[in-house]
């Protein structure tokens, strides 16, 4: 589910969030993680929306086609600092997922290569499949676990790479799950504690 952040200022709410689910459906909008308002879509917000805070404050909200994001004011002042439009933790399952598959039957292989003392291999992504099963309900410690597991795995592959063996199957499984990691760090750097 993408999402976008706006930070308040100090000494009051700490965030309001946007948070949708593709393509711009179930918009949730949340203050502190009290939920303001649900849309069916994004672009029912495009004439704008105002929620009332209570003691004269309130929050108004523009979803913005031409930018594919928001704009919000609070008290009538246009409030800076959005951040970027981005992927929710849930969103980096299918990633651990792909990890843990790959270290399954990458491991296989080395088991029917190398005998049981890759075992570990596979071990390593039978764990990624199930952080993969936390992740998707946005575990954002899962996902950091998931990164972890993914860097021992990557260390030994790398360490079988320079050992006596074929290189080919630890080279190939190195460079995808690399490409996988970038964006699993991305989400987990970018998500927020709040949901």
């Amino acid at each position: 589910m993408p999402q976008q952040r706006f930070p308040l200022r100090s000494g009051g709410p700490k965030q309001i969030a946007f948070r949708w689910s593709s393509p711009r459906r179930d918009l949730r909008i949340e203050l502190d993680g009290t939920l303001l308002g649900e849309f069916a879509e994004c672009e029912d917000l495009v004439g704008g929306a105002r929620f009332e805070l209570g003691r004269n404050a309130y929050i108004d909200a523009w979803w913005v086609e031409a930018t594919t994001s928001f704009r919000i004011q609070v008290n009538g002042v246009v409030v800076r600092g959005g951040s970027e439009v981005h992927p929710d933790i849930a969103d980096a399952a299918p990633m651990v997922f792909a990890i843990g598959v790959i270290n399954l039957v990458a491991g296989q292989i080395a088991v029917l290569w190398y005998g049981p003392t890759s075992l570990d291999v596979v071990a390593a992504g039978a764990v990624l499949l199930g952080l993969g099963a936390l992740v998707r309900q946005g575990s954002k410690r899962a996902l950091g676990l998931a990164i972890a597991v993914l860097g021992v795995s990557l260390a030994y592959k790398v360490a079988l790479m320079f050992g006596g063996g074929p290189k080919m199957l630890p080279l190939a499984t190195v460079l995808v799950q690399l490409a996988l990691a970038s964006a699993m760090i991305r989400s987990y750097v970018l998500a927020s504690t709040d949901w």
